[in-house]
């Protein structure tokens, strides 16, 4: 069996370089195993993409789909968020808790439900203006203990977050479209909205057992 030193040296370099992320660098984290990113974490999902993939091919689902994630990752910045990743058809971004007078954690918290409402809105307005046959789904989850962290080799490191808000938000995509809505998110997430738009028609729906807690108990839905 080669070693992965030996498999490196048959790749071919182009490939290599297509793959080399730079955007994060190692050294953000210095020494430390884990940083600490309380706050808000978006889960945005485009449905039927693998049907598309089937039927047109990945090229053509690229070629329709890449200025949708262009501007969504626009909006997501302008808002004080961070981009984790891009799951093939979606994406998973974090809006942080900033800093505040005694660095009081739900003060924080609060501010950033308001970032992450913001961008959520505007998503909203874009994907209006958007060809109305793609379909989308967007989680919001608060998260308090939510921490990054640094995960692979010399040869590829990722940078990834661990945290129940995180947890919550990815598994709750599923139930949210197993409901028939658009939107969901925690009862602090679904305030803060309606500050924002006091005529939306929220639904309560019981949280699946497993990411019941004693904070949590419903998601708040957007038909």
């Amino acid at each position: 069996m080669r070693t992965i030193m030996e498999q490196r040296s048959f790749t071919d370099p182009k490939v290599i370089n297509h793959f080399d992320i730079k955007d994060i660098p190692a050294n953000r984290f210095l020494k430390d195993v884990y940083l600490d990113i309380p706050g808000i974490t978006m889960v945005f999902d485009l449905e039927g993409s693998s049907a598309s993939i089937r039927q047109r091919g990945a090229r053509d689902f690229v070629d329709v789909h890449t200025e949708v994630f262009n501007n969504l990752t626009t909006i997501i910045y302008k808002r004080e968020g961070i981009i984790e990743k891009f799951p093939g058809d979606g994406i998973s971004a974090h809006f942080l808790a900033p800093p505040t007078p005694g660095d009081n954690i739900e003060d924080g918290l609060a501010l950033a439900r308001a970032f992450a409402v913001d961008a959520l809105l505007e998503i909203r307005r874009y994907m209006i203006m958007q060809n109305q046959s793609i379909s989308y789904r967007v989680v919001l989850w608060s998260g308090k203990d939510t921490i990054a962290t640094q995960i692979g080799n010399d040869f590829h490191t990722e940078v990834i977050s661990v945290g129940d808000g995180v947890n919550t938000a990815h598994k709750l995509e599923k139930e949210v479209k197993n409901r028939g809505c658009r939107f969901g998110m925690d009862s602090f997430l679904k305030d803060s909205y309606l500050k924002r738009s006091p005529s939306t028609a929220f639904v309560p729906h019981r949280l699946p057992s497993d990411l019941r807690t004693e904070e949590n108990s419903f998601w708040y839905g957007i038909e």
